[in-house]
């Protein structure tokens, strides 16, 4: 059964308990370093698992476990601003938090914003839905972002015995029943001096003993030693406010470094020297920009009479700053009618979500529109000048259709 460790490594998150010693350590609760990813398991995912929560126990009229667009609106939010963060683009952010792909496991290929959204969104999903829940789990703490709480019973508190009051210690007057026990015993009271104020008690052994500098000398003076005893309250060492600061900042940055991946301070270092792109990445990167953007859309209609068979082909070469809107009124133009909607099959060395359909005209078509764009602007290019290609399939929505 799959479950949440196991879309947890489908998402690509590395983790940092005992099974790195051991492969076999069943993992329970995973441990991470990377500060978004803390905030996206520990803060985010229960938010949305607690909305669930509350939905059921109220009767479950709003949100539905097998609706598979469930919270896309609040993991799209979700994800436009973690997701550049926590899965960049190889090559435009660290990385160092995810896995190796690795065949036969859950992490078979790399997974990057915004290329792999739609999977990401899935995996977020399925992990909001394989959470267990408790009885006695904290609802609205969840939704606020105070972490899973667990509401405690409440107990009757006991009424404190005042011992004072007790047989054990009246005293014997004739009264039934009463015992009478000796009083407990006490250490002798110190002399009256102690209770007074410290500059009177300075003053007054400074007359009494003028070679003296404190009460406790004055004892040792009454006592039989003659070597000089220290008190304790006075061997701890007194801390400057300019030390204390110093402290704190450096008990925060030990913090701060601790957080972002334990590793050790560089303040008192001179700053790091930026890495150096080798040979291979700078070439790599120089053909990248020398080699214009191309690419191909094939558009299609499928015939409504016969199965398999397509109608009124055409070919459009987008540009670099195409729109959604110039992409459908240019496809209009060659087919000579109406669309409302594009589904585009996309090749498996762009992108593991094979289909992806822009409508036309909706709130977030434009921006489907430039992920797909940014899918395209960083997909794999064969030798030569040929474009890659992407089939399009094109049609008409009746319902959405306007004069």
């Amino acid at each position: 059964m799959v479950g949440v460790i196991d879309y947890i490594e489908a998402l690509g998150l590395r983790t940092y308990g005992k099974e790195l010693e051991d492969p076999k350590v069943l993992v329970r609760r995973p441990v991470f370093k990377h500060e978004d990813v803390l905030r996206l398991y520990r803060k985010e995912i229960p938010a949305l698992f607690g909305q669930l929560l509350r939905d059921e126990r109220d009767g479950g009229h709003t949100l539905n476990r097998d609706d598979p667009n469930l919270f896309d609106r609040e993991l799209e939010v979700l994800l436009t601003e973690l997701g550049p963060r926590i899965w960049p683009e190889p090559g435009k952010g660290d990385r160092s938090h995810l896995r190796e792909p690795k065949r036969d496991s859950m992490y078979e290929m790399e997974l990057s914003y915004p290329r792999d959204k739609s999977v990401l969104k899935g995996y977020i999903r399925n992990i909001i839905l394989s959470k267990s829940s408790r009885s006695d789990i904290n609802i609205e703490a969840l939704i606020n972002k105070e972490g899973e709480r667990h509401s405690k019973p409440k107990t009757a508190k006991s009424t404190p015995i005042n011992r004072k009051m007790t047989d054990r210690h009246i005293p014997d007057k004739g009264i039934k029943g009463s015992r009478s026990v000796p009083p407990p015993k006490t250490k002798p009271a110190r002399p009256s001096g102690r209770k007074r104020g410290l500059s009177e008690i300075t003053k007054s052994n400074n007359n009494d003993n003028p070679g003296s500098e404190s009460d406790d000398d004055a004892e040792d003076a009454e006592g039989a030693p003659t070597s000089r005893r220290v008190s304790r309250r006075h061997t701890k060492p007194v801390v400057s406010s300019e030390s204390a600061s110093e402290y704190e900042s450096a008990a925060s940055r030990a913090s701060l470094e601790k957080l972002k991946g334990g590793r050790k301070s560089t303040s008192k270092g001179p700053p790091p020297t930026p890495r150096r792109l080798s040979i291979k990445d700078t070439k790599a990167a120089l053909s990248k920009e020398a080699r214009p953007f191309r690419m191909e859309l094939r558009l299609y209609r499928a015939s409504s009479l016969a199965f398999g068979q397509v109608s009124d082909k055409a070919t459009i070469l987008l540009e670099k700053d195409c729109t959604s809107e110039e992409c459908f009124s240019t496809a209009c133009e060659l087919l000579k009618s109406d669309i409302s909607w594009m589904i585009f099959h996309l090749p498996e060395d762009m992108s593991l979500d094979p289909r992806i359909k822009i409508d036309r005209g909706k709130t977030l078509s434009e921006q489907d529109f430039q992920v797909l764009m940014a899918v395209f602007r960083d997909a794999p290019r064969y030798p030569g000048d040929a474009p890659r290609a992407c089939e399009v399939q094109c049609g008409l929505d009746f319902k959405t259709q306007t004069p």
